[in-house]
Formats: structure tokens, sequence, C-alpha cells
């Protein structure tokens, strides 16, 4: 749909006329979209698009973009918090332990938060994570939420002494492809097709690990494992979202250090971390 279509319907439903004064950003909504769409164009390989956060990150109404509070303040903004920072404790679940229950999706998030706090704050010592902008809500940095009806995410922009970078977390019932195909960029001219590995973990897990060829200085990495009837995606680029220019005919982001500081390794144990605590 042209952009022209979608103000003039934006004009028709929220106009002064039905709702009073105007109160919605059209050409902020649009241009939100318009990220939202490149980004999920960023990852399709074949007919059938991979199942990767850089993906899924953007789409508001699948995942969503977060805006809020760091890690260990769920459901209030705050500043960035220092990693040395203690994460603050997971809700109880709603399954007494031992009880054989399934959990609920909140208290698999509550997993997969403490799961991906824990881990990367071992990981990287050093580093402050912020929440990152462009949506509602009061999402910490690093809170994994549940979206949608089987769906999990988490973001986090990602502050060290080598500069700023932004992580990605998406995770969602789902196989891995039987051809093993790398990603492809078809957002930039071309359909850039992404660098990539396929391995396969002790427990048969599969893993691939991927990366985007420079453009601009711009590096971004995917890492996606497959268990038990799920992938995990974890991505990371060497800019910061809270910088990166929003909104309609933008240039490509600044990068912020020359790699970003979740590299391949850091991003496959993290991916391993959280298909472990599902």
């Amino acid at each position: 749909m042209s952009t022209d279509r979608l103000r003039t319907l934006f004009d028709e439903t929220t106009g002064p006329d039905v709702l009073g004064p105007p109160g919605v950003d059209v050409d902020a909504v649009i241009g939100r979209e318009r990220t939202a769409r490149t980004r999920r164009r960023w990852l399709s390989a074949g007919g059938a698009t991979l199942a990767v956060a850089a993906l899924a990150l953007a789409l508001p109404g699948i995942l969503g973009r977060p805006a809020a509070a760091p890690f260990g303040a769920p459901g209030s903004a705050a500043p960035a918090t220092s990693s040395g920072s203690p994460a603050a404790p997971a809700p109880a679940s709603s399954a007494p332990a031992g009880s054989g229950a399934p959990r609920s999706r909140q208290a698999t998030a509550d997993a997969l938060t403490t799961a991906l706090g824990t881990r990367i704050h071992e990981l990287l010592p050093a580093a402050t994570f912020a929440p990152v902008p462009f949506s509602s809500g009061d999402t910490p940095a690093l809170r994994v939420i549940p979206s949608q009806a089987d769906a999990f995410k988490a973001w986090a922009d990602i502050t060290d002494q080598e500069g700023a970078s932004t992580l990605t977390v998406a995770i969602r019932p789902g196989t891995a492809p039987a051809d093993r195909p790398c990603p492809t960029d078809v957002s930039q001219n071309g359909a850039v097709r992404w660098d990539c590995t396929w391995r396969t973990l002790a427990d048969g897990s599969p893993v691939m690990e991927a990366t985007l060829p420079a453009s601009d200085g711009v590096v971004m990495y995917q890492v996606l494992v497959y268990r038990s009837g799920y992938w995990v995606s974890v991505s990371s680029a060497n800019y910061d979202e809270n910088s990166a220019p929003h909104g309609k005919n933008v240039p490509r982001p600044t990068p912020k250090r020359t790699t970003p500081a979740v590299d391949l390794g850091i991003a496959a144990d993290l991916a391993d971390r959280l298909s472990q605590a599902l």
C-alpha cells in the first residue's frame, strides 16, 4: 500500500471530523511501518522466510519493539543499568515447583529472562544495557516477554568501552528448513545473501550462524538454534537503536563500534542457553 493511500486512510479514520483534534502522528506511524517492513525483508531464503530476529523484531502486530526500563526494573522506565546491577527476581510461577503442571507463558518468559540476564552479564561484565525505543509499553532491556500466542521477544542496546551496539532475541515454534539455506537481505538492491554456516549440536539440534556482508560499515550477526520444536534467534548489529534514525526514507544507521558486542560466539552461547530454558 502506498504512503499516500496510508495517509488517506488515517485522515478518514482519525481526522478531526471523526476524533476531534489530531492525536496521531501519521508520518511517524507510516515511518515505523516502513522500518518494520524493511526489517521483515532482511532474512528470507528461497521461497520460505527464515525465522530470525532480524525478520521478526519490528513487526508491531507480531512482536513489536519495546521502549522502557532496563533489565531489573520491570514495569517502569529507568536509565540504562550497569552489568553489575543485580537482576530483579522473576515473579513466581503460576505452577508450583514439582507439581507437574505445565508452565504458563509468563512463567516461561520469566525463566528466559533469568537465563538471558544472568548469562549476558557473565559474558559482558563491563557493559550497560538500555531499552530500545520505537514502541509502546514498559518493557525493560533484556526482559523477555510473551508475544501473541506463541512467541517471545527481548531487546537491548549495549554500551561498553568500545562503543554501542544492539541485541535482539526472538523465539517462536518452528523447525529447521531441510535445505539449510542462508538468509537473504531482500531490502537491499540485489538481495544480498548472508554468509552462513550450519552445524549440529551434540543433542542433534541444528544451529545456523550468519553474518551480513558489511555495507556502509554496518555489521550484523545472527544465530539460530532449533530445539524442542522452537527456534531461538539471537541477532546483533554494531549500532544502537536509541540513536539510529527511524521514520520515512531514513539512511542506514551509523556504526558505533567496529563489530557488535554480541559476536557470533556470544550469540550462539545465548541462543543455546535460552533454548534450554524453554
